[in-house]
């Protein structure tokens, strides 16, 4: 009994292990080389890609870089036939039964393009979800899905397909995250961008994305103007660039410089006290912030009287930091240059954030955040992302290697290909 007991030990430890494991790598990006980098053995498909056309057909692949992103390039030489098909695509991805997932990216096109995000159920057959690319429209597309698996799926299949003839397409920056669990991010040191809310500016480009916003609410549901954002440090210094898509930008509301308005918001958890900071932005350009203390617990005096004393956290204080706001035709973008405390910071390396955006028009409002706050308020910090922080150039970050392959979620079964 005692020898079984000792063989059961390492089986326990192991055990323990991969949950934490599984926890770490929560909602990290679920695809593994989602943003195209390396083509190890020249084939001009990207490394943990790999062609999945039907036999016959021509067209050209490469691994490039397109406006300073990395990008998967597709062209189709020959028309398709009838059940023909041009793409590349990513098998085996991890994937829960009966929880809501968001697949993001972005195309560029000069021809017909198409997503196509598989479900594998348990029989071995698939279902489908599939975007088209308006081939019409200038410049990069987002793509964003929120689908709810079905209580058979058992792992996912990603496609990228052309299907316009001689015309290339760019693929960019893909990801698949579990919305049922906190977003994570890897965050990177680069040289500090001027503080000028433009997107465009060369530093953004090795920068952490983040695609897509979901609105507050019971389901994830996609808001009605989207948000994307990038994050960076430069040493301490905390830089997020937010572009607000807003068709109707004259009517937004700014009128107060206040809370009120239409703002895009940074919510930062201090870790040693477990306050909160707070920064925000107006599209006219107000900068707002605030701090909120900590746990409050009050204690009777006596044992007599109801009267009570409250012991509570030092109020955190806000840290130097400033921001930038710029308009677009439809979009207006801000930019944040925050002094990370010290006391910000836990001791794994890992930063709690919210990145929200409260957009207030005359006759409108709808909020919406990174990440999926099932209720009311930006304050839940259950939903705030987990962001591993690197050190220093060069350094390796600490926290959930989002390079790494991602292992099977609890309630997951991988199926072979």
């Amino acid at each position: 009994m005692r020898t079984d007991k000792h063989r059961l030990f390492p089986l326990r430890v192991f055990l323990l292990f991969l949950g934490v494991l599984m926890a770490l790598t929560a909602n990290a990006n679920l695809l593994l080389n989602g943003n195209f980098r390396g083509d190890a053995d020249n084939d001009g498909i990207a490394d943990q890609w790999r062609c999945d056309s039907t036999t016959g057909v021509q067209g050209e692949c490469a691994v490039t870089e397109e406006d300073g992103r990395s990008c998967q390039k597709l062209i189709l030489h020959t028309a398709l036939q009838s059940r023909q098909i041009f793409r590349v695509s990513q098998f085996d991805i991890p994937a829960r039964p009966e929880k809501h997932f968001l697949l993001t990216g972005a195309v560029k096109t000069e021809g017909a393009a198409s997503i196509y995000f598989y479900e594998r159920l348990q029989d071995g057959t698939y279902l489908t979800h599939a975007t088209r690319t308006d081939n019409k429209k200038q410049g990069w597309q987002d793509v964003n899905m929120v689908i709810k698996t079905a209580p058979e799926c058992r792992a996912f299949k990603l496609s990228l397909v052309a299907t316009g003839v001689g015309k290339p397409i760019w693929f960019s920056d893909f990801a698949i995250a579990d919305l049922e669990m906190p977003p994570r991010l890897r965050v990177p040191q680069i040289a500090a961008p001027s503080l000028t809310a433009d997107w465009s500016a060369p530093e953004w480009g090795q920068a952490a994305s983040v695609n897509s916003f979901l609105l507050l609410g019971a389901e994830p549901k996609q808001p009605a103007a989207n948000t994307a954002a990038r994050l960076a440090l430069t040493g301490n210094t905390l830089h997020i660039i937010m572009r607000c898509d807003e068709p109707r930008l004259a009517d937004v509301r700014t009128q107060s410089g206040t809370w009120s308005d239409d703002t895009v918001e940074v919510f930062i958890k201090t870790a040693a006290d477990g306050g909160l900071l707070q920064f925000g932005l107006t599209p006219a350009g107000a900068k707002l912030s605030n701090a909120t203390a900590g746990k409050i617990i009050g204690f009777h005096t006596d044992w007599h009287s109801r009267a009570t004393t409250a012991n509570v956290s030092e109020k955190p204080t806000v840290p130097a930091w400033d921001g930038a706001v710029s308009k677009q035709a439809q979009t207006w973008t801000a930019q944040f240059a925050i002094t990370l405390p010290e006391n910000a910071v836990a001791a794994t390396g890992q930063l709690e954030v919210l990145l929200a955006r409260s957009r207030k028009l005359k006759d409108f409002a709808e909020d919406s955040s990174w990440g999926w706050t099932k209720g009311s308020f930006f304050r839940d910090s259950a939903c705030f992302a987990r962001l591993g922080l690197a050190h220093a150039p060069g350094a390796e970050p600490v926290g959930p290697v989002l390079g790494a392959q991602p292992q099977a979620l609890p309630g997951q079964r991988l199926v072979p290909a």
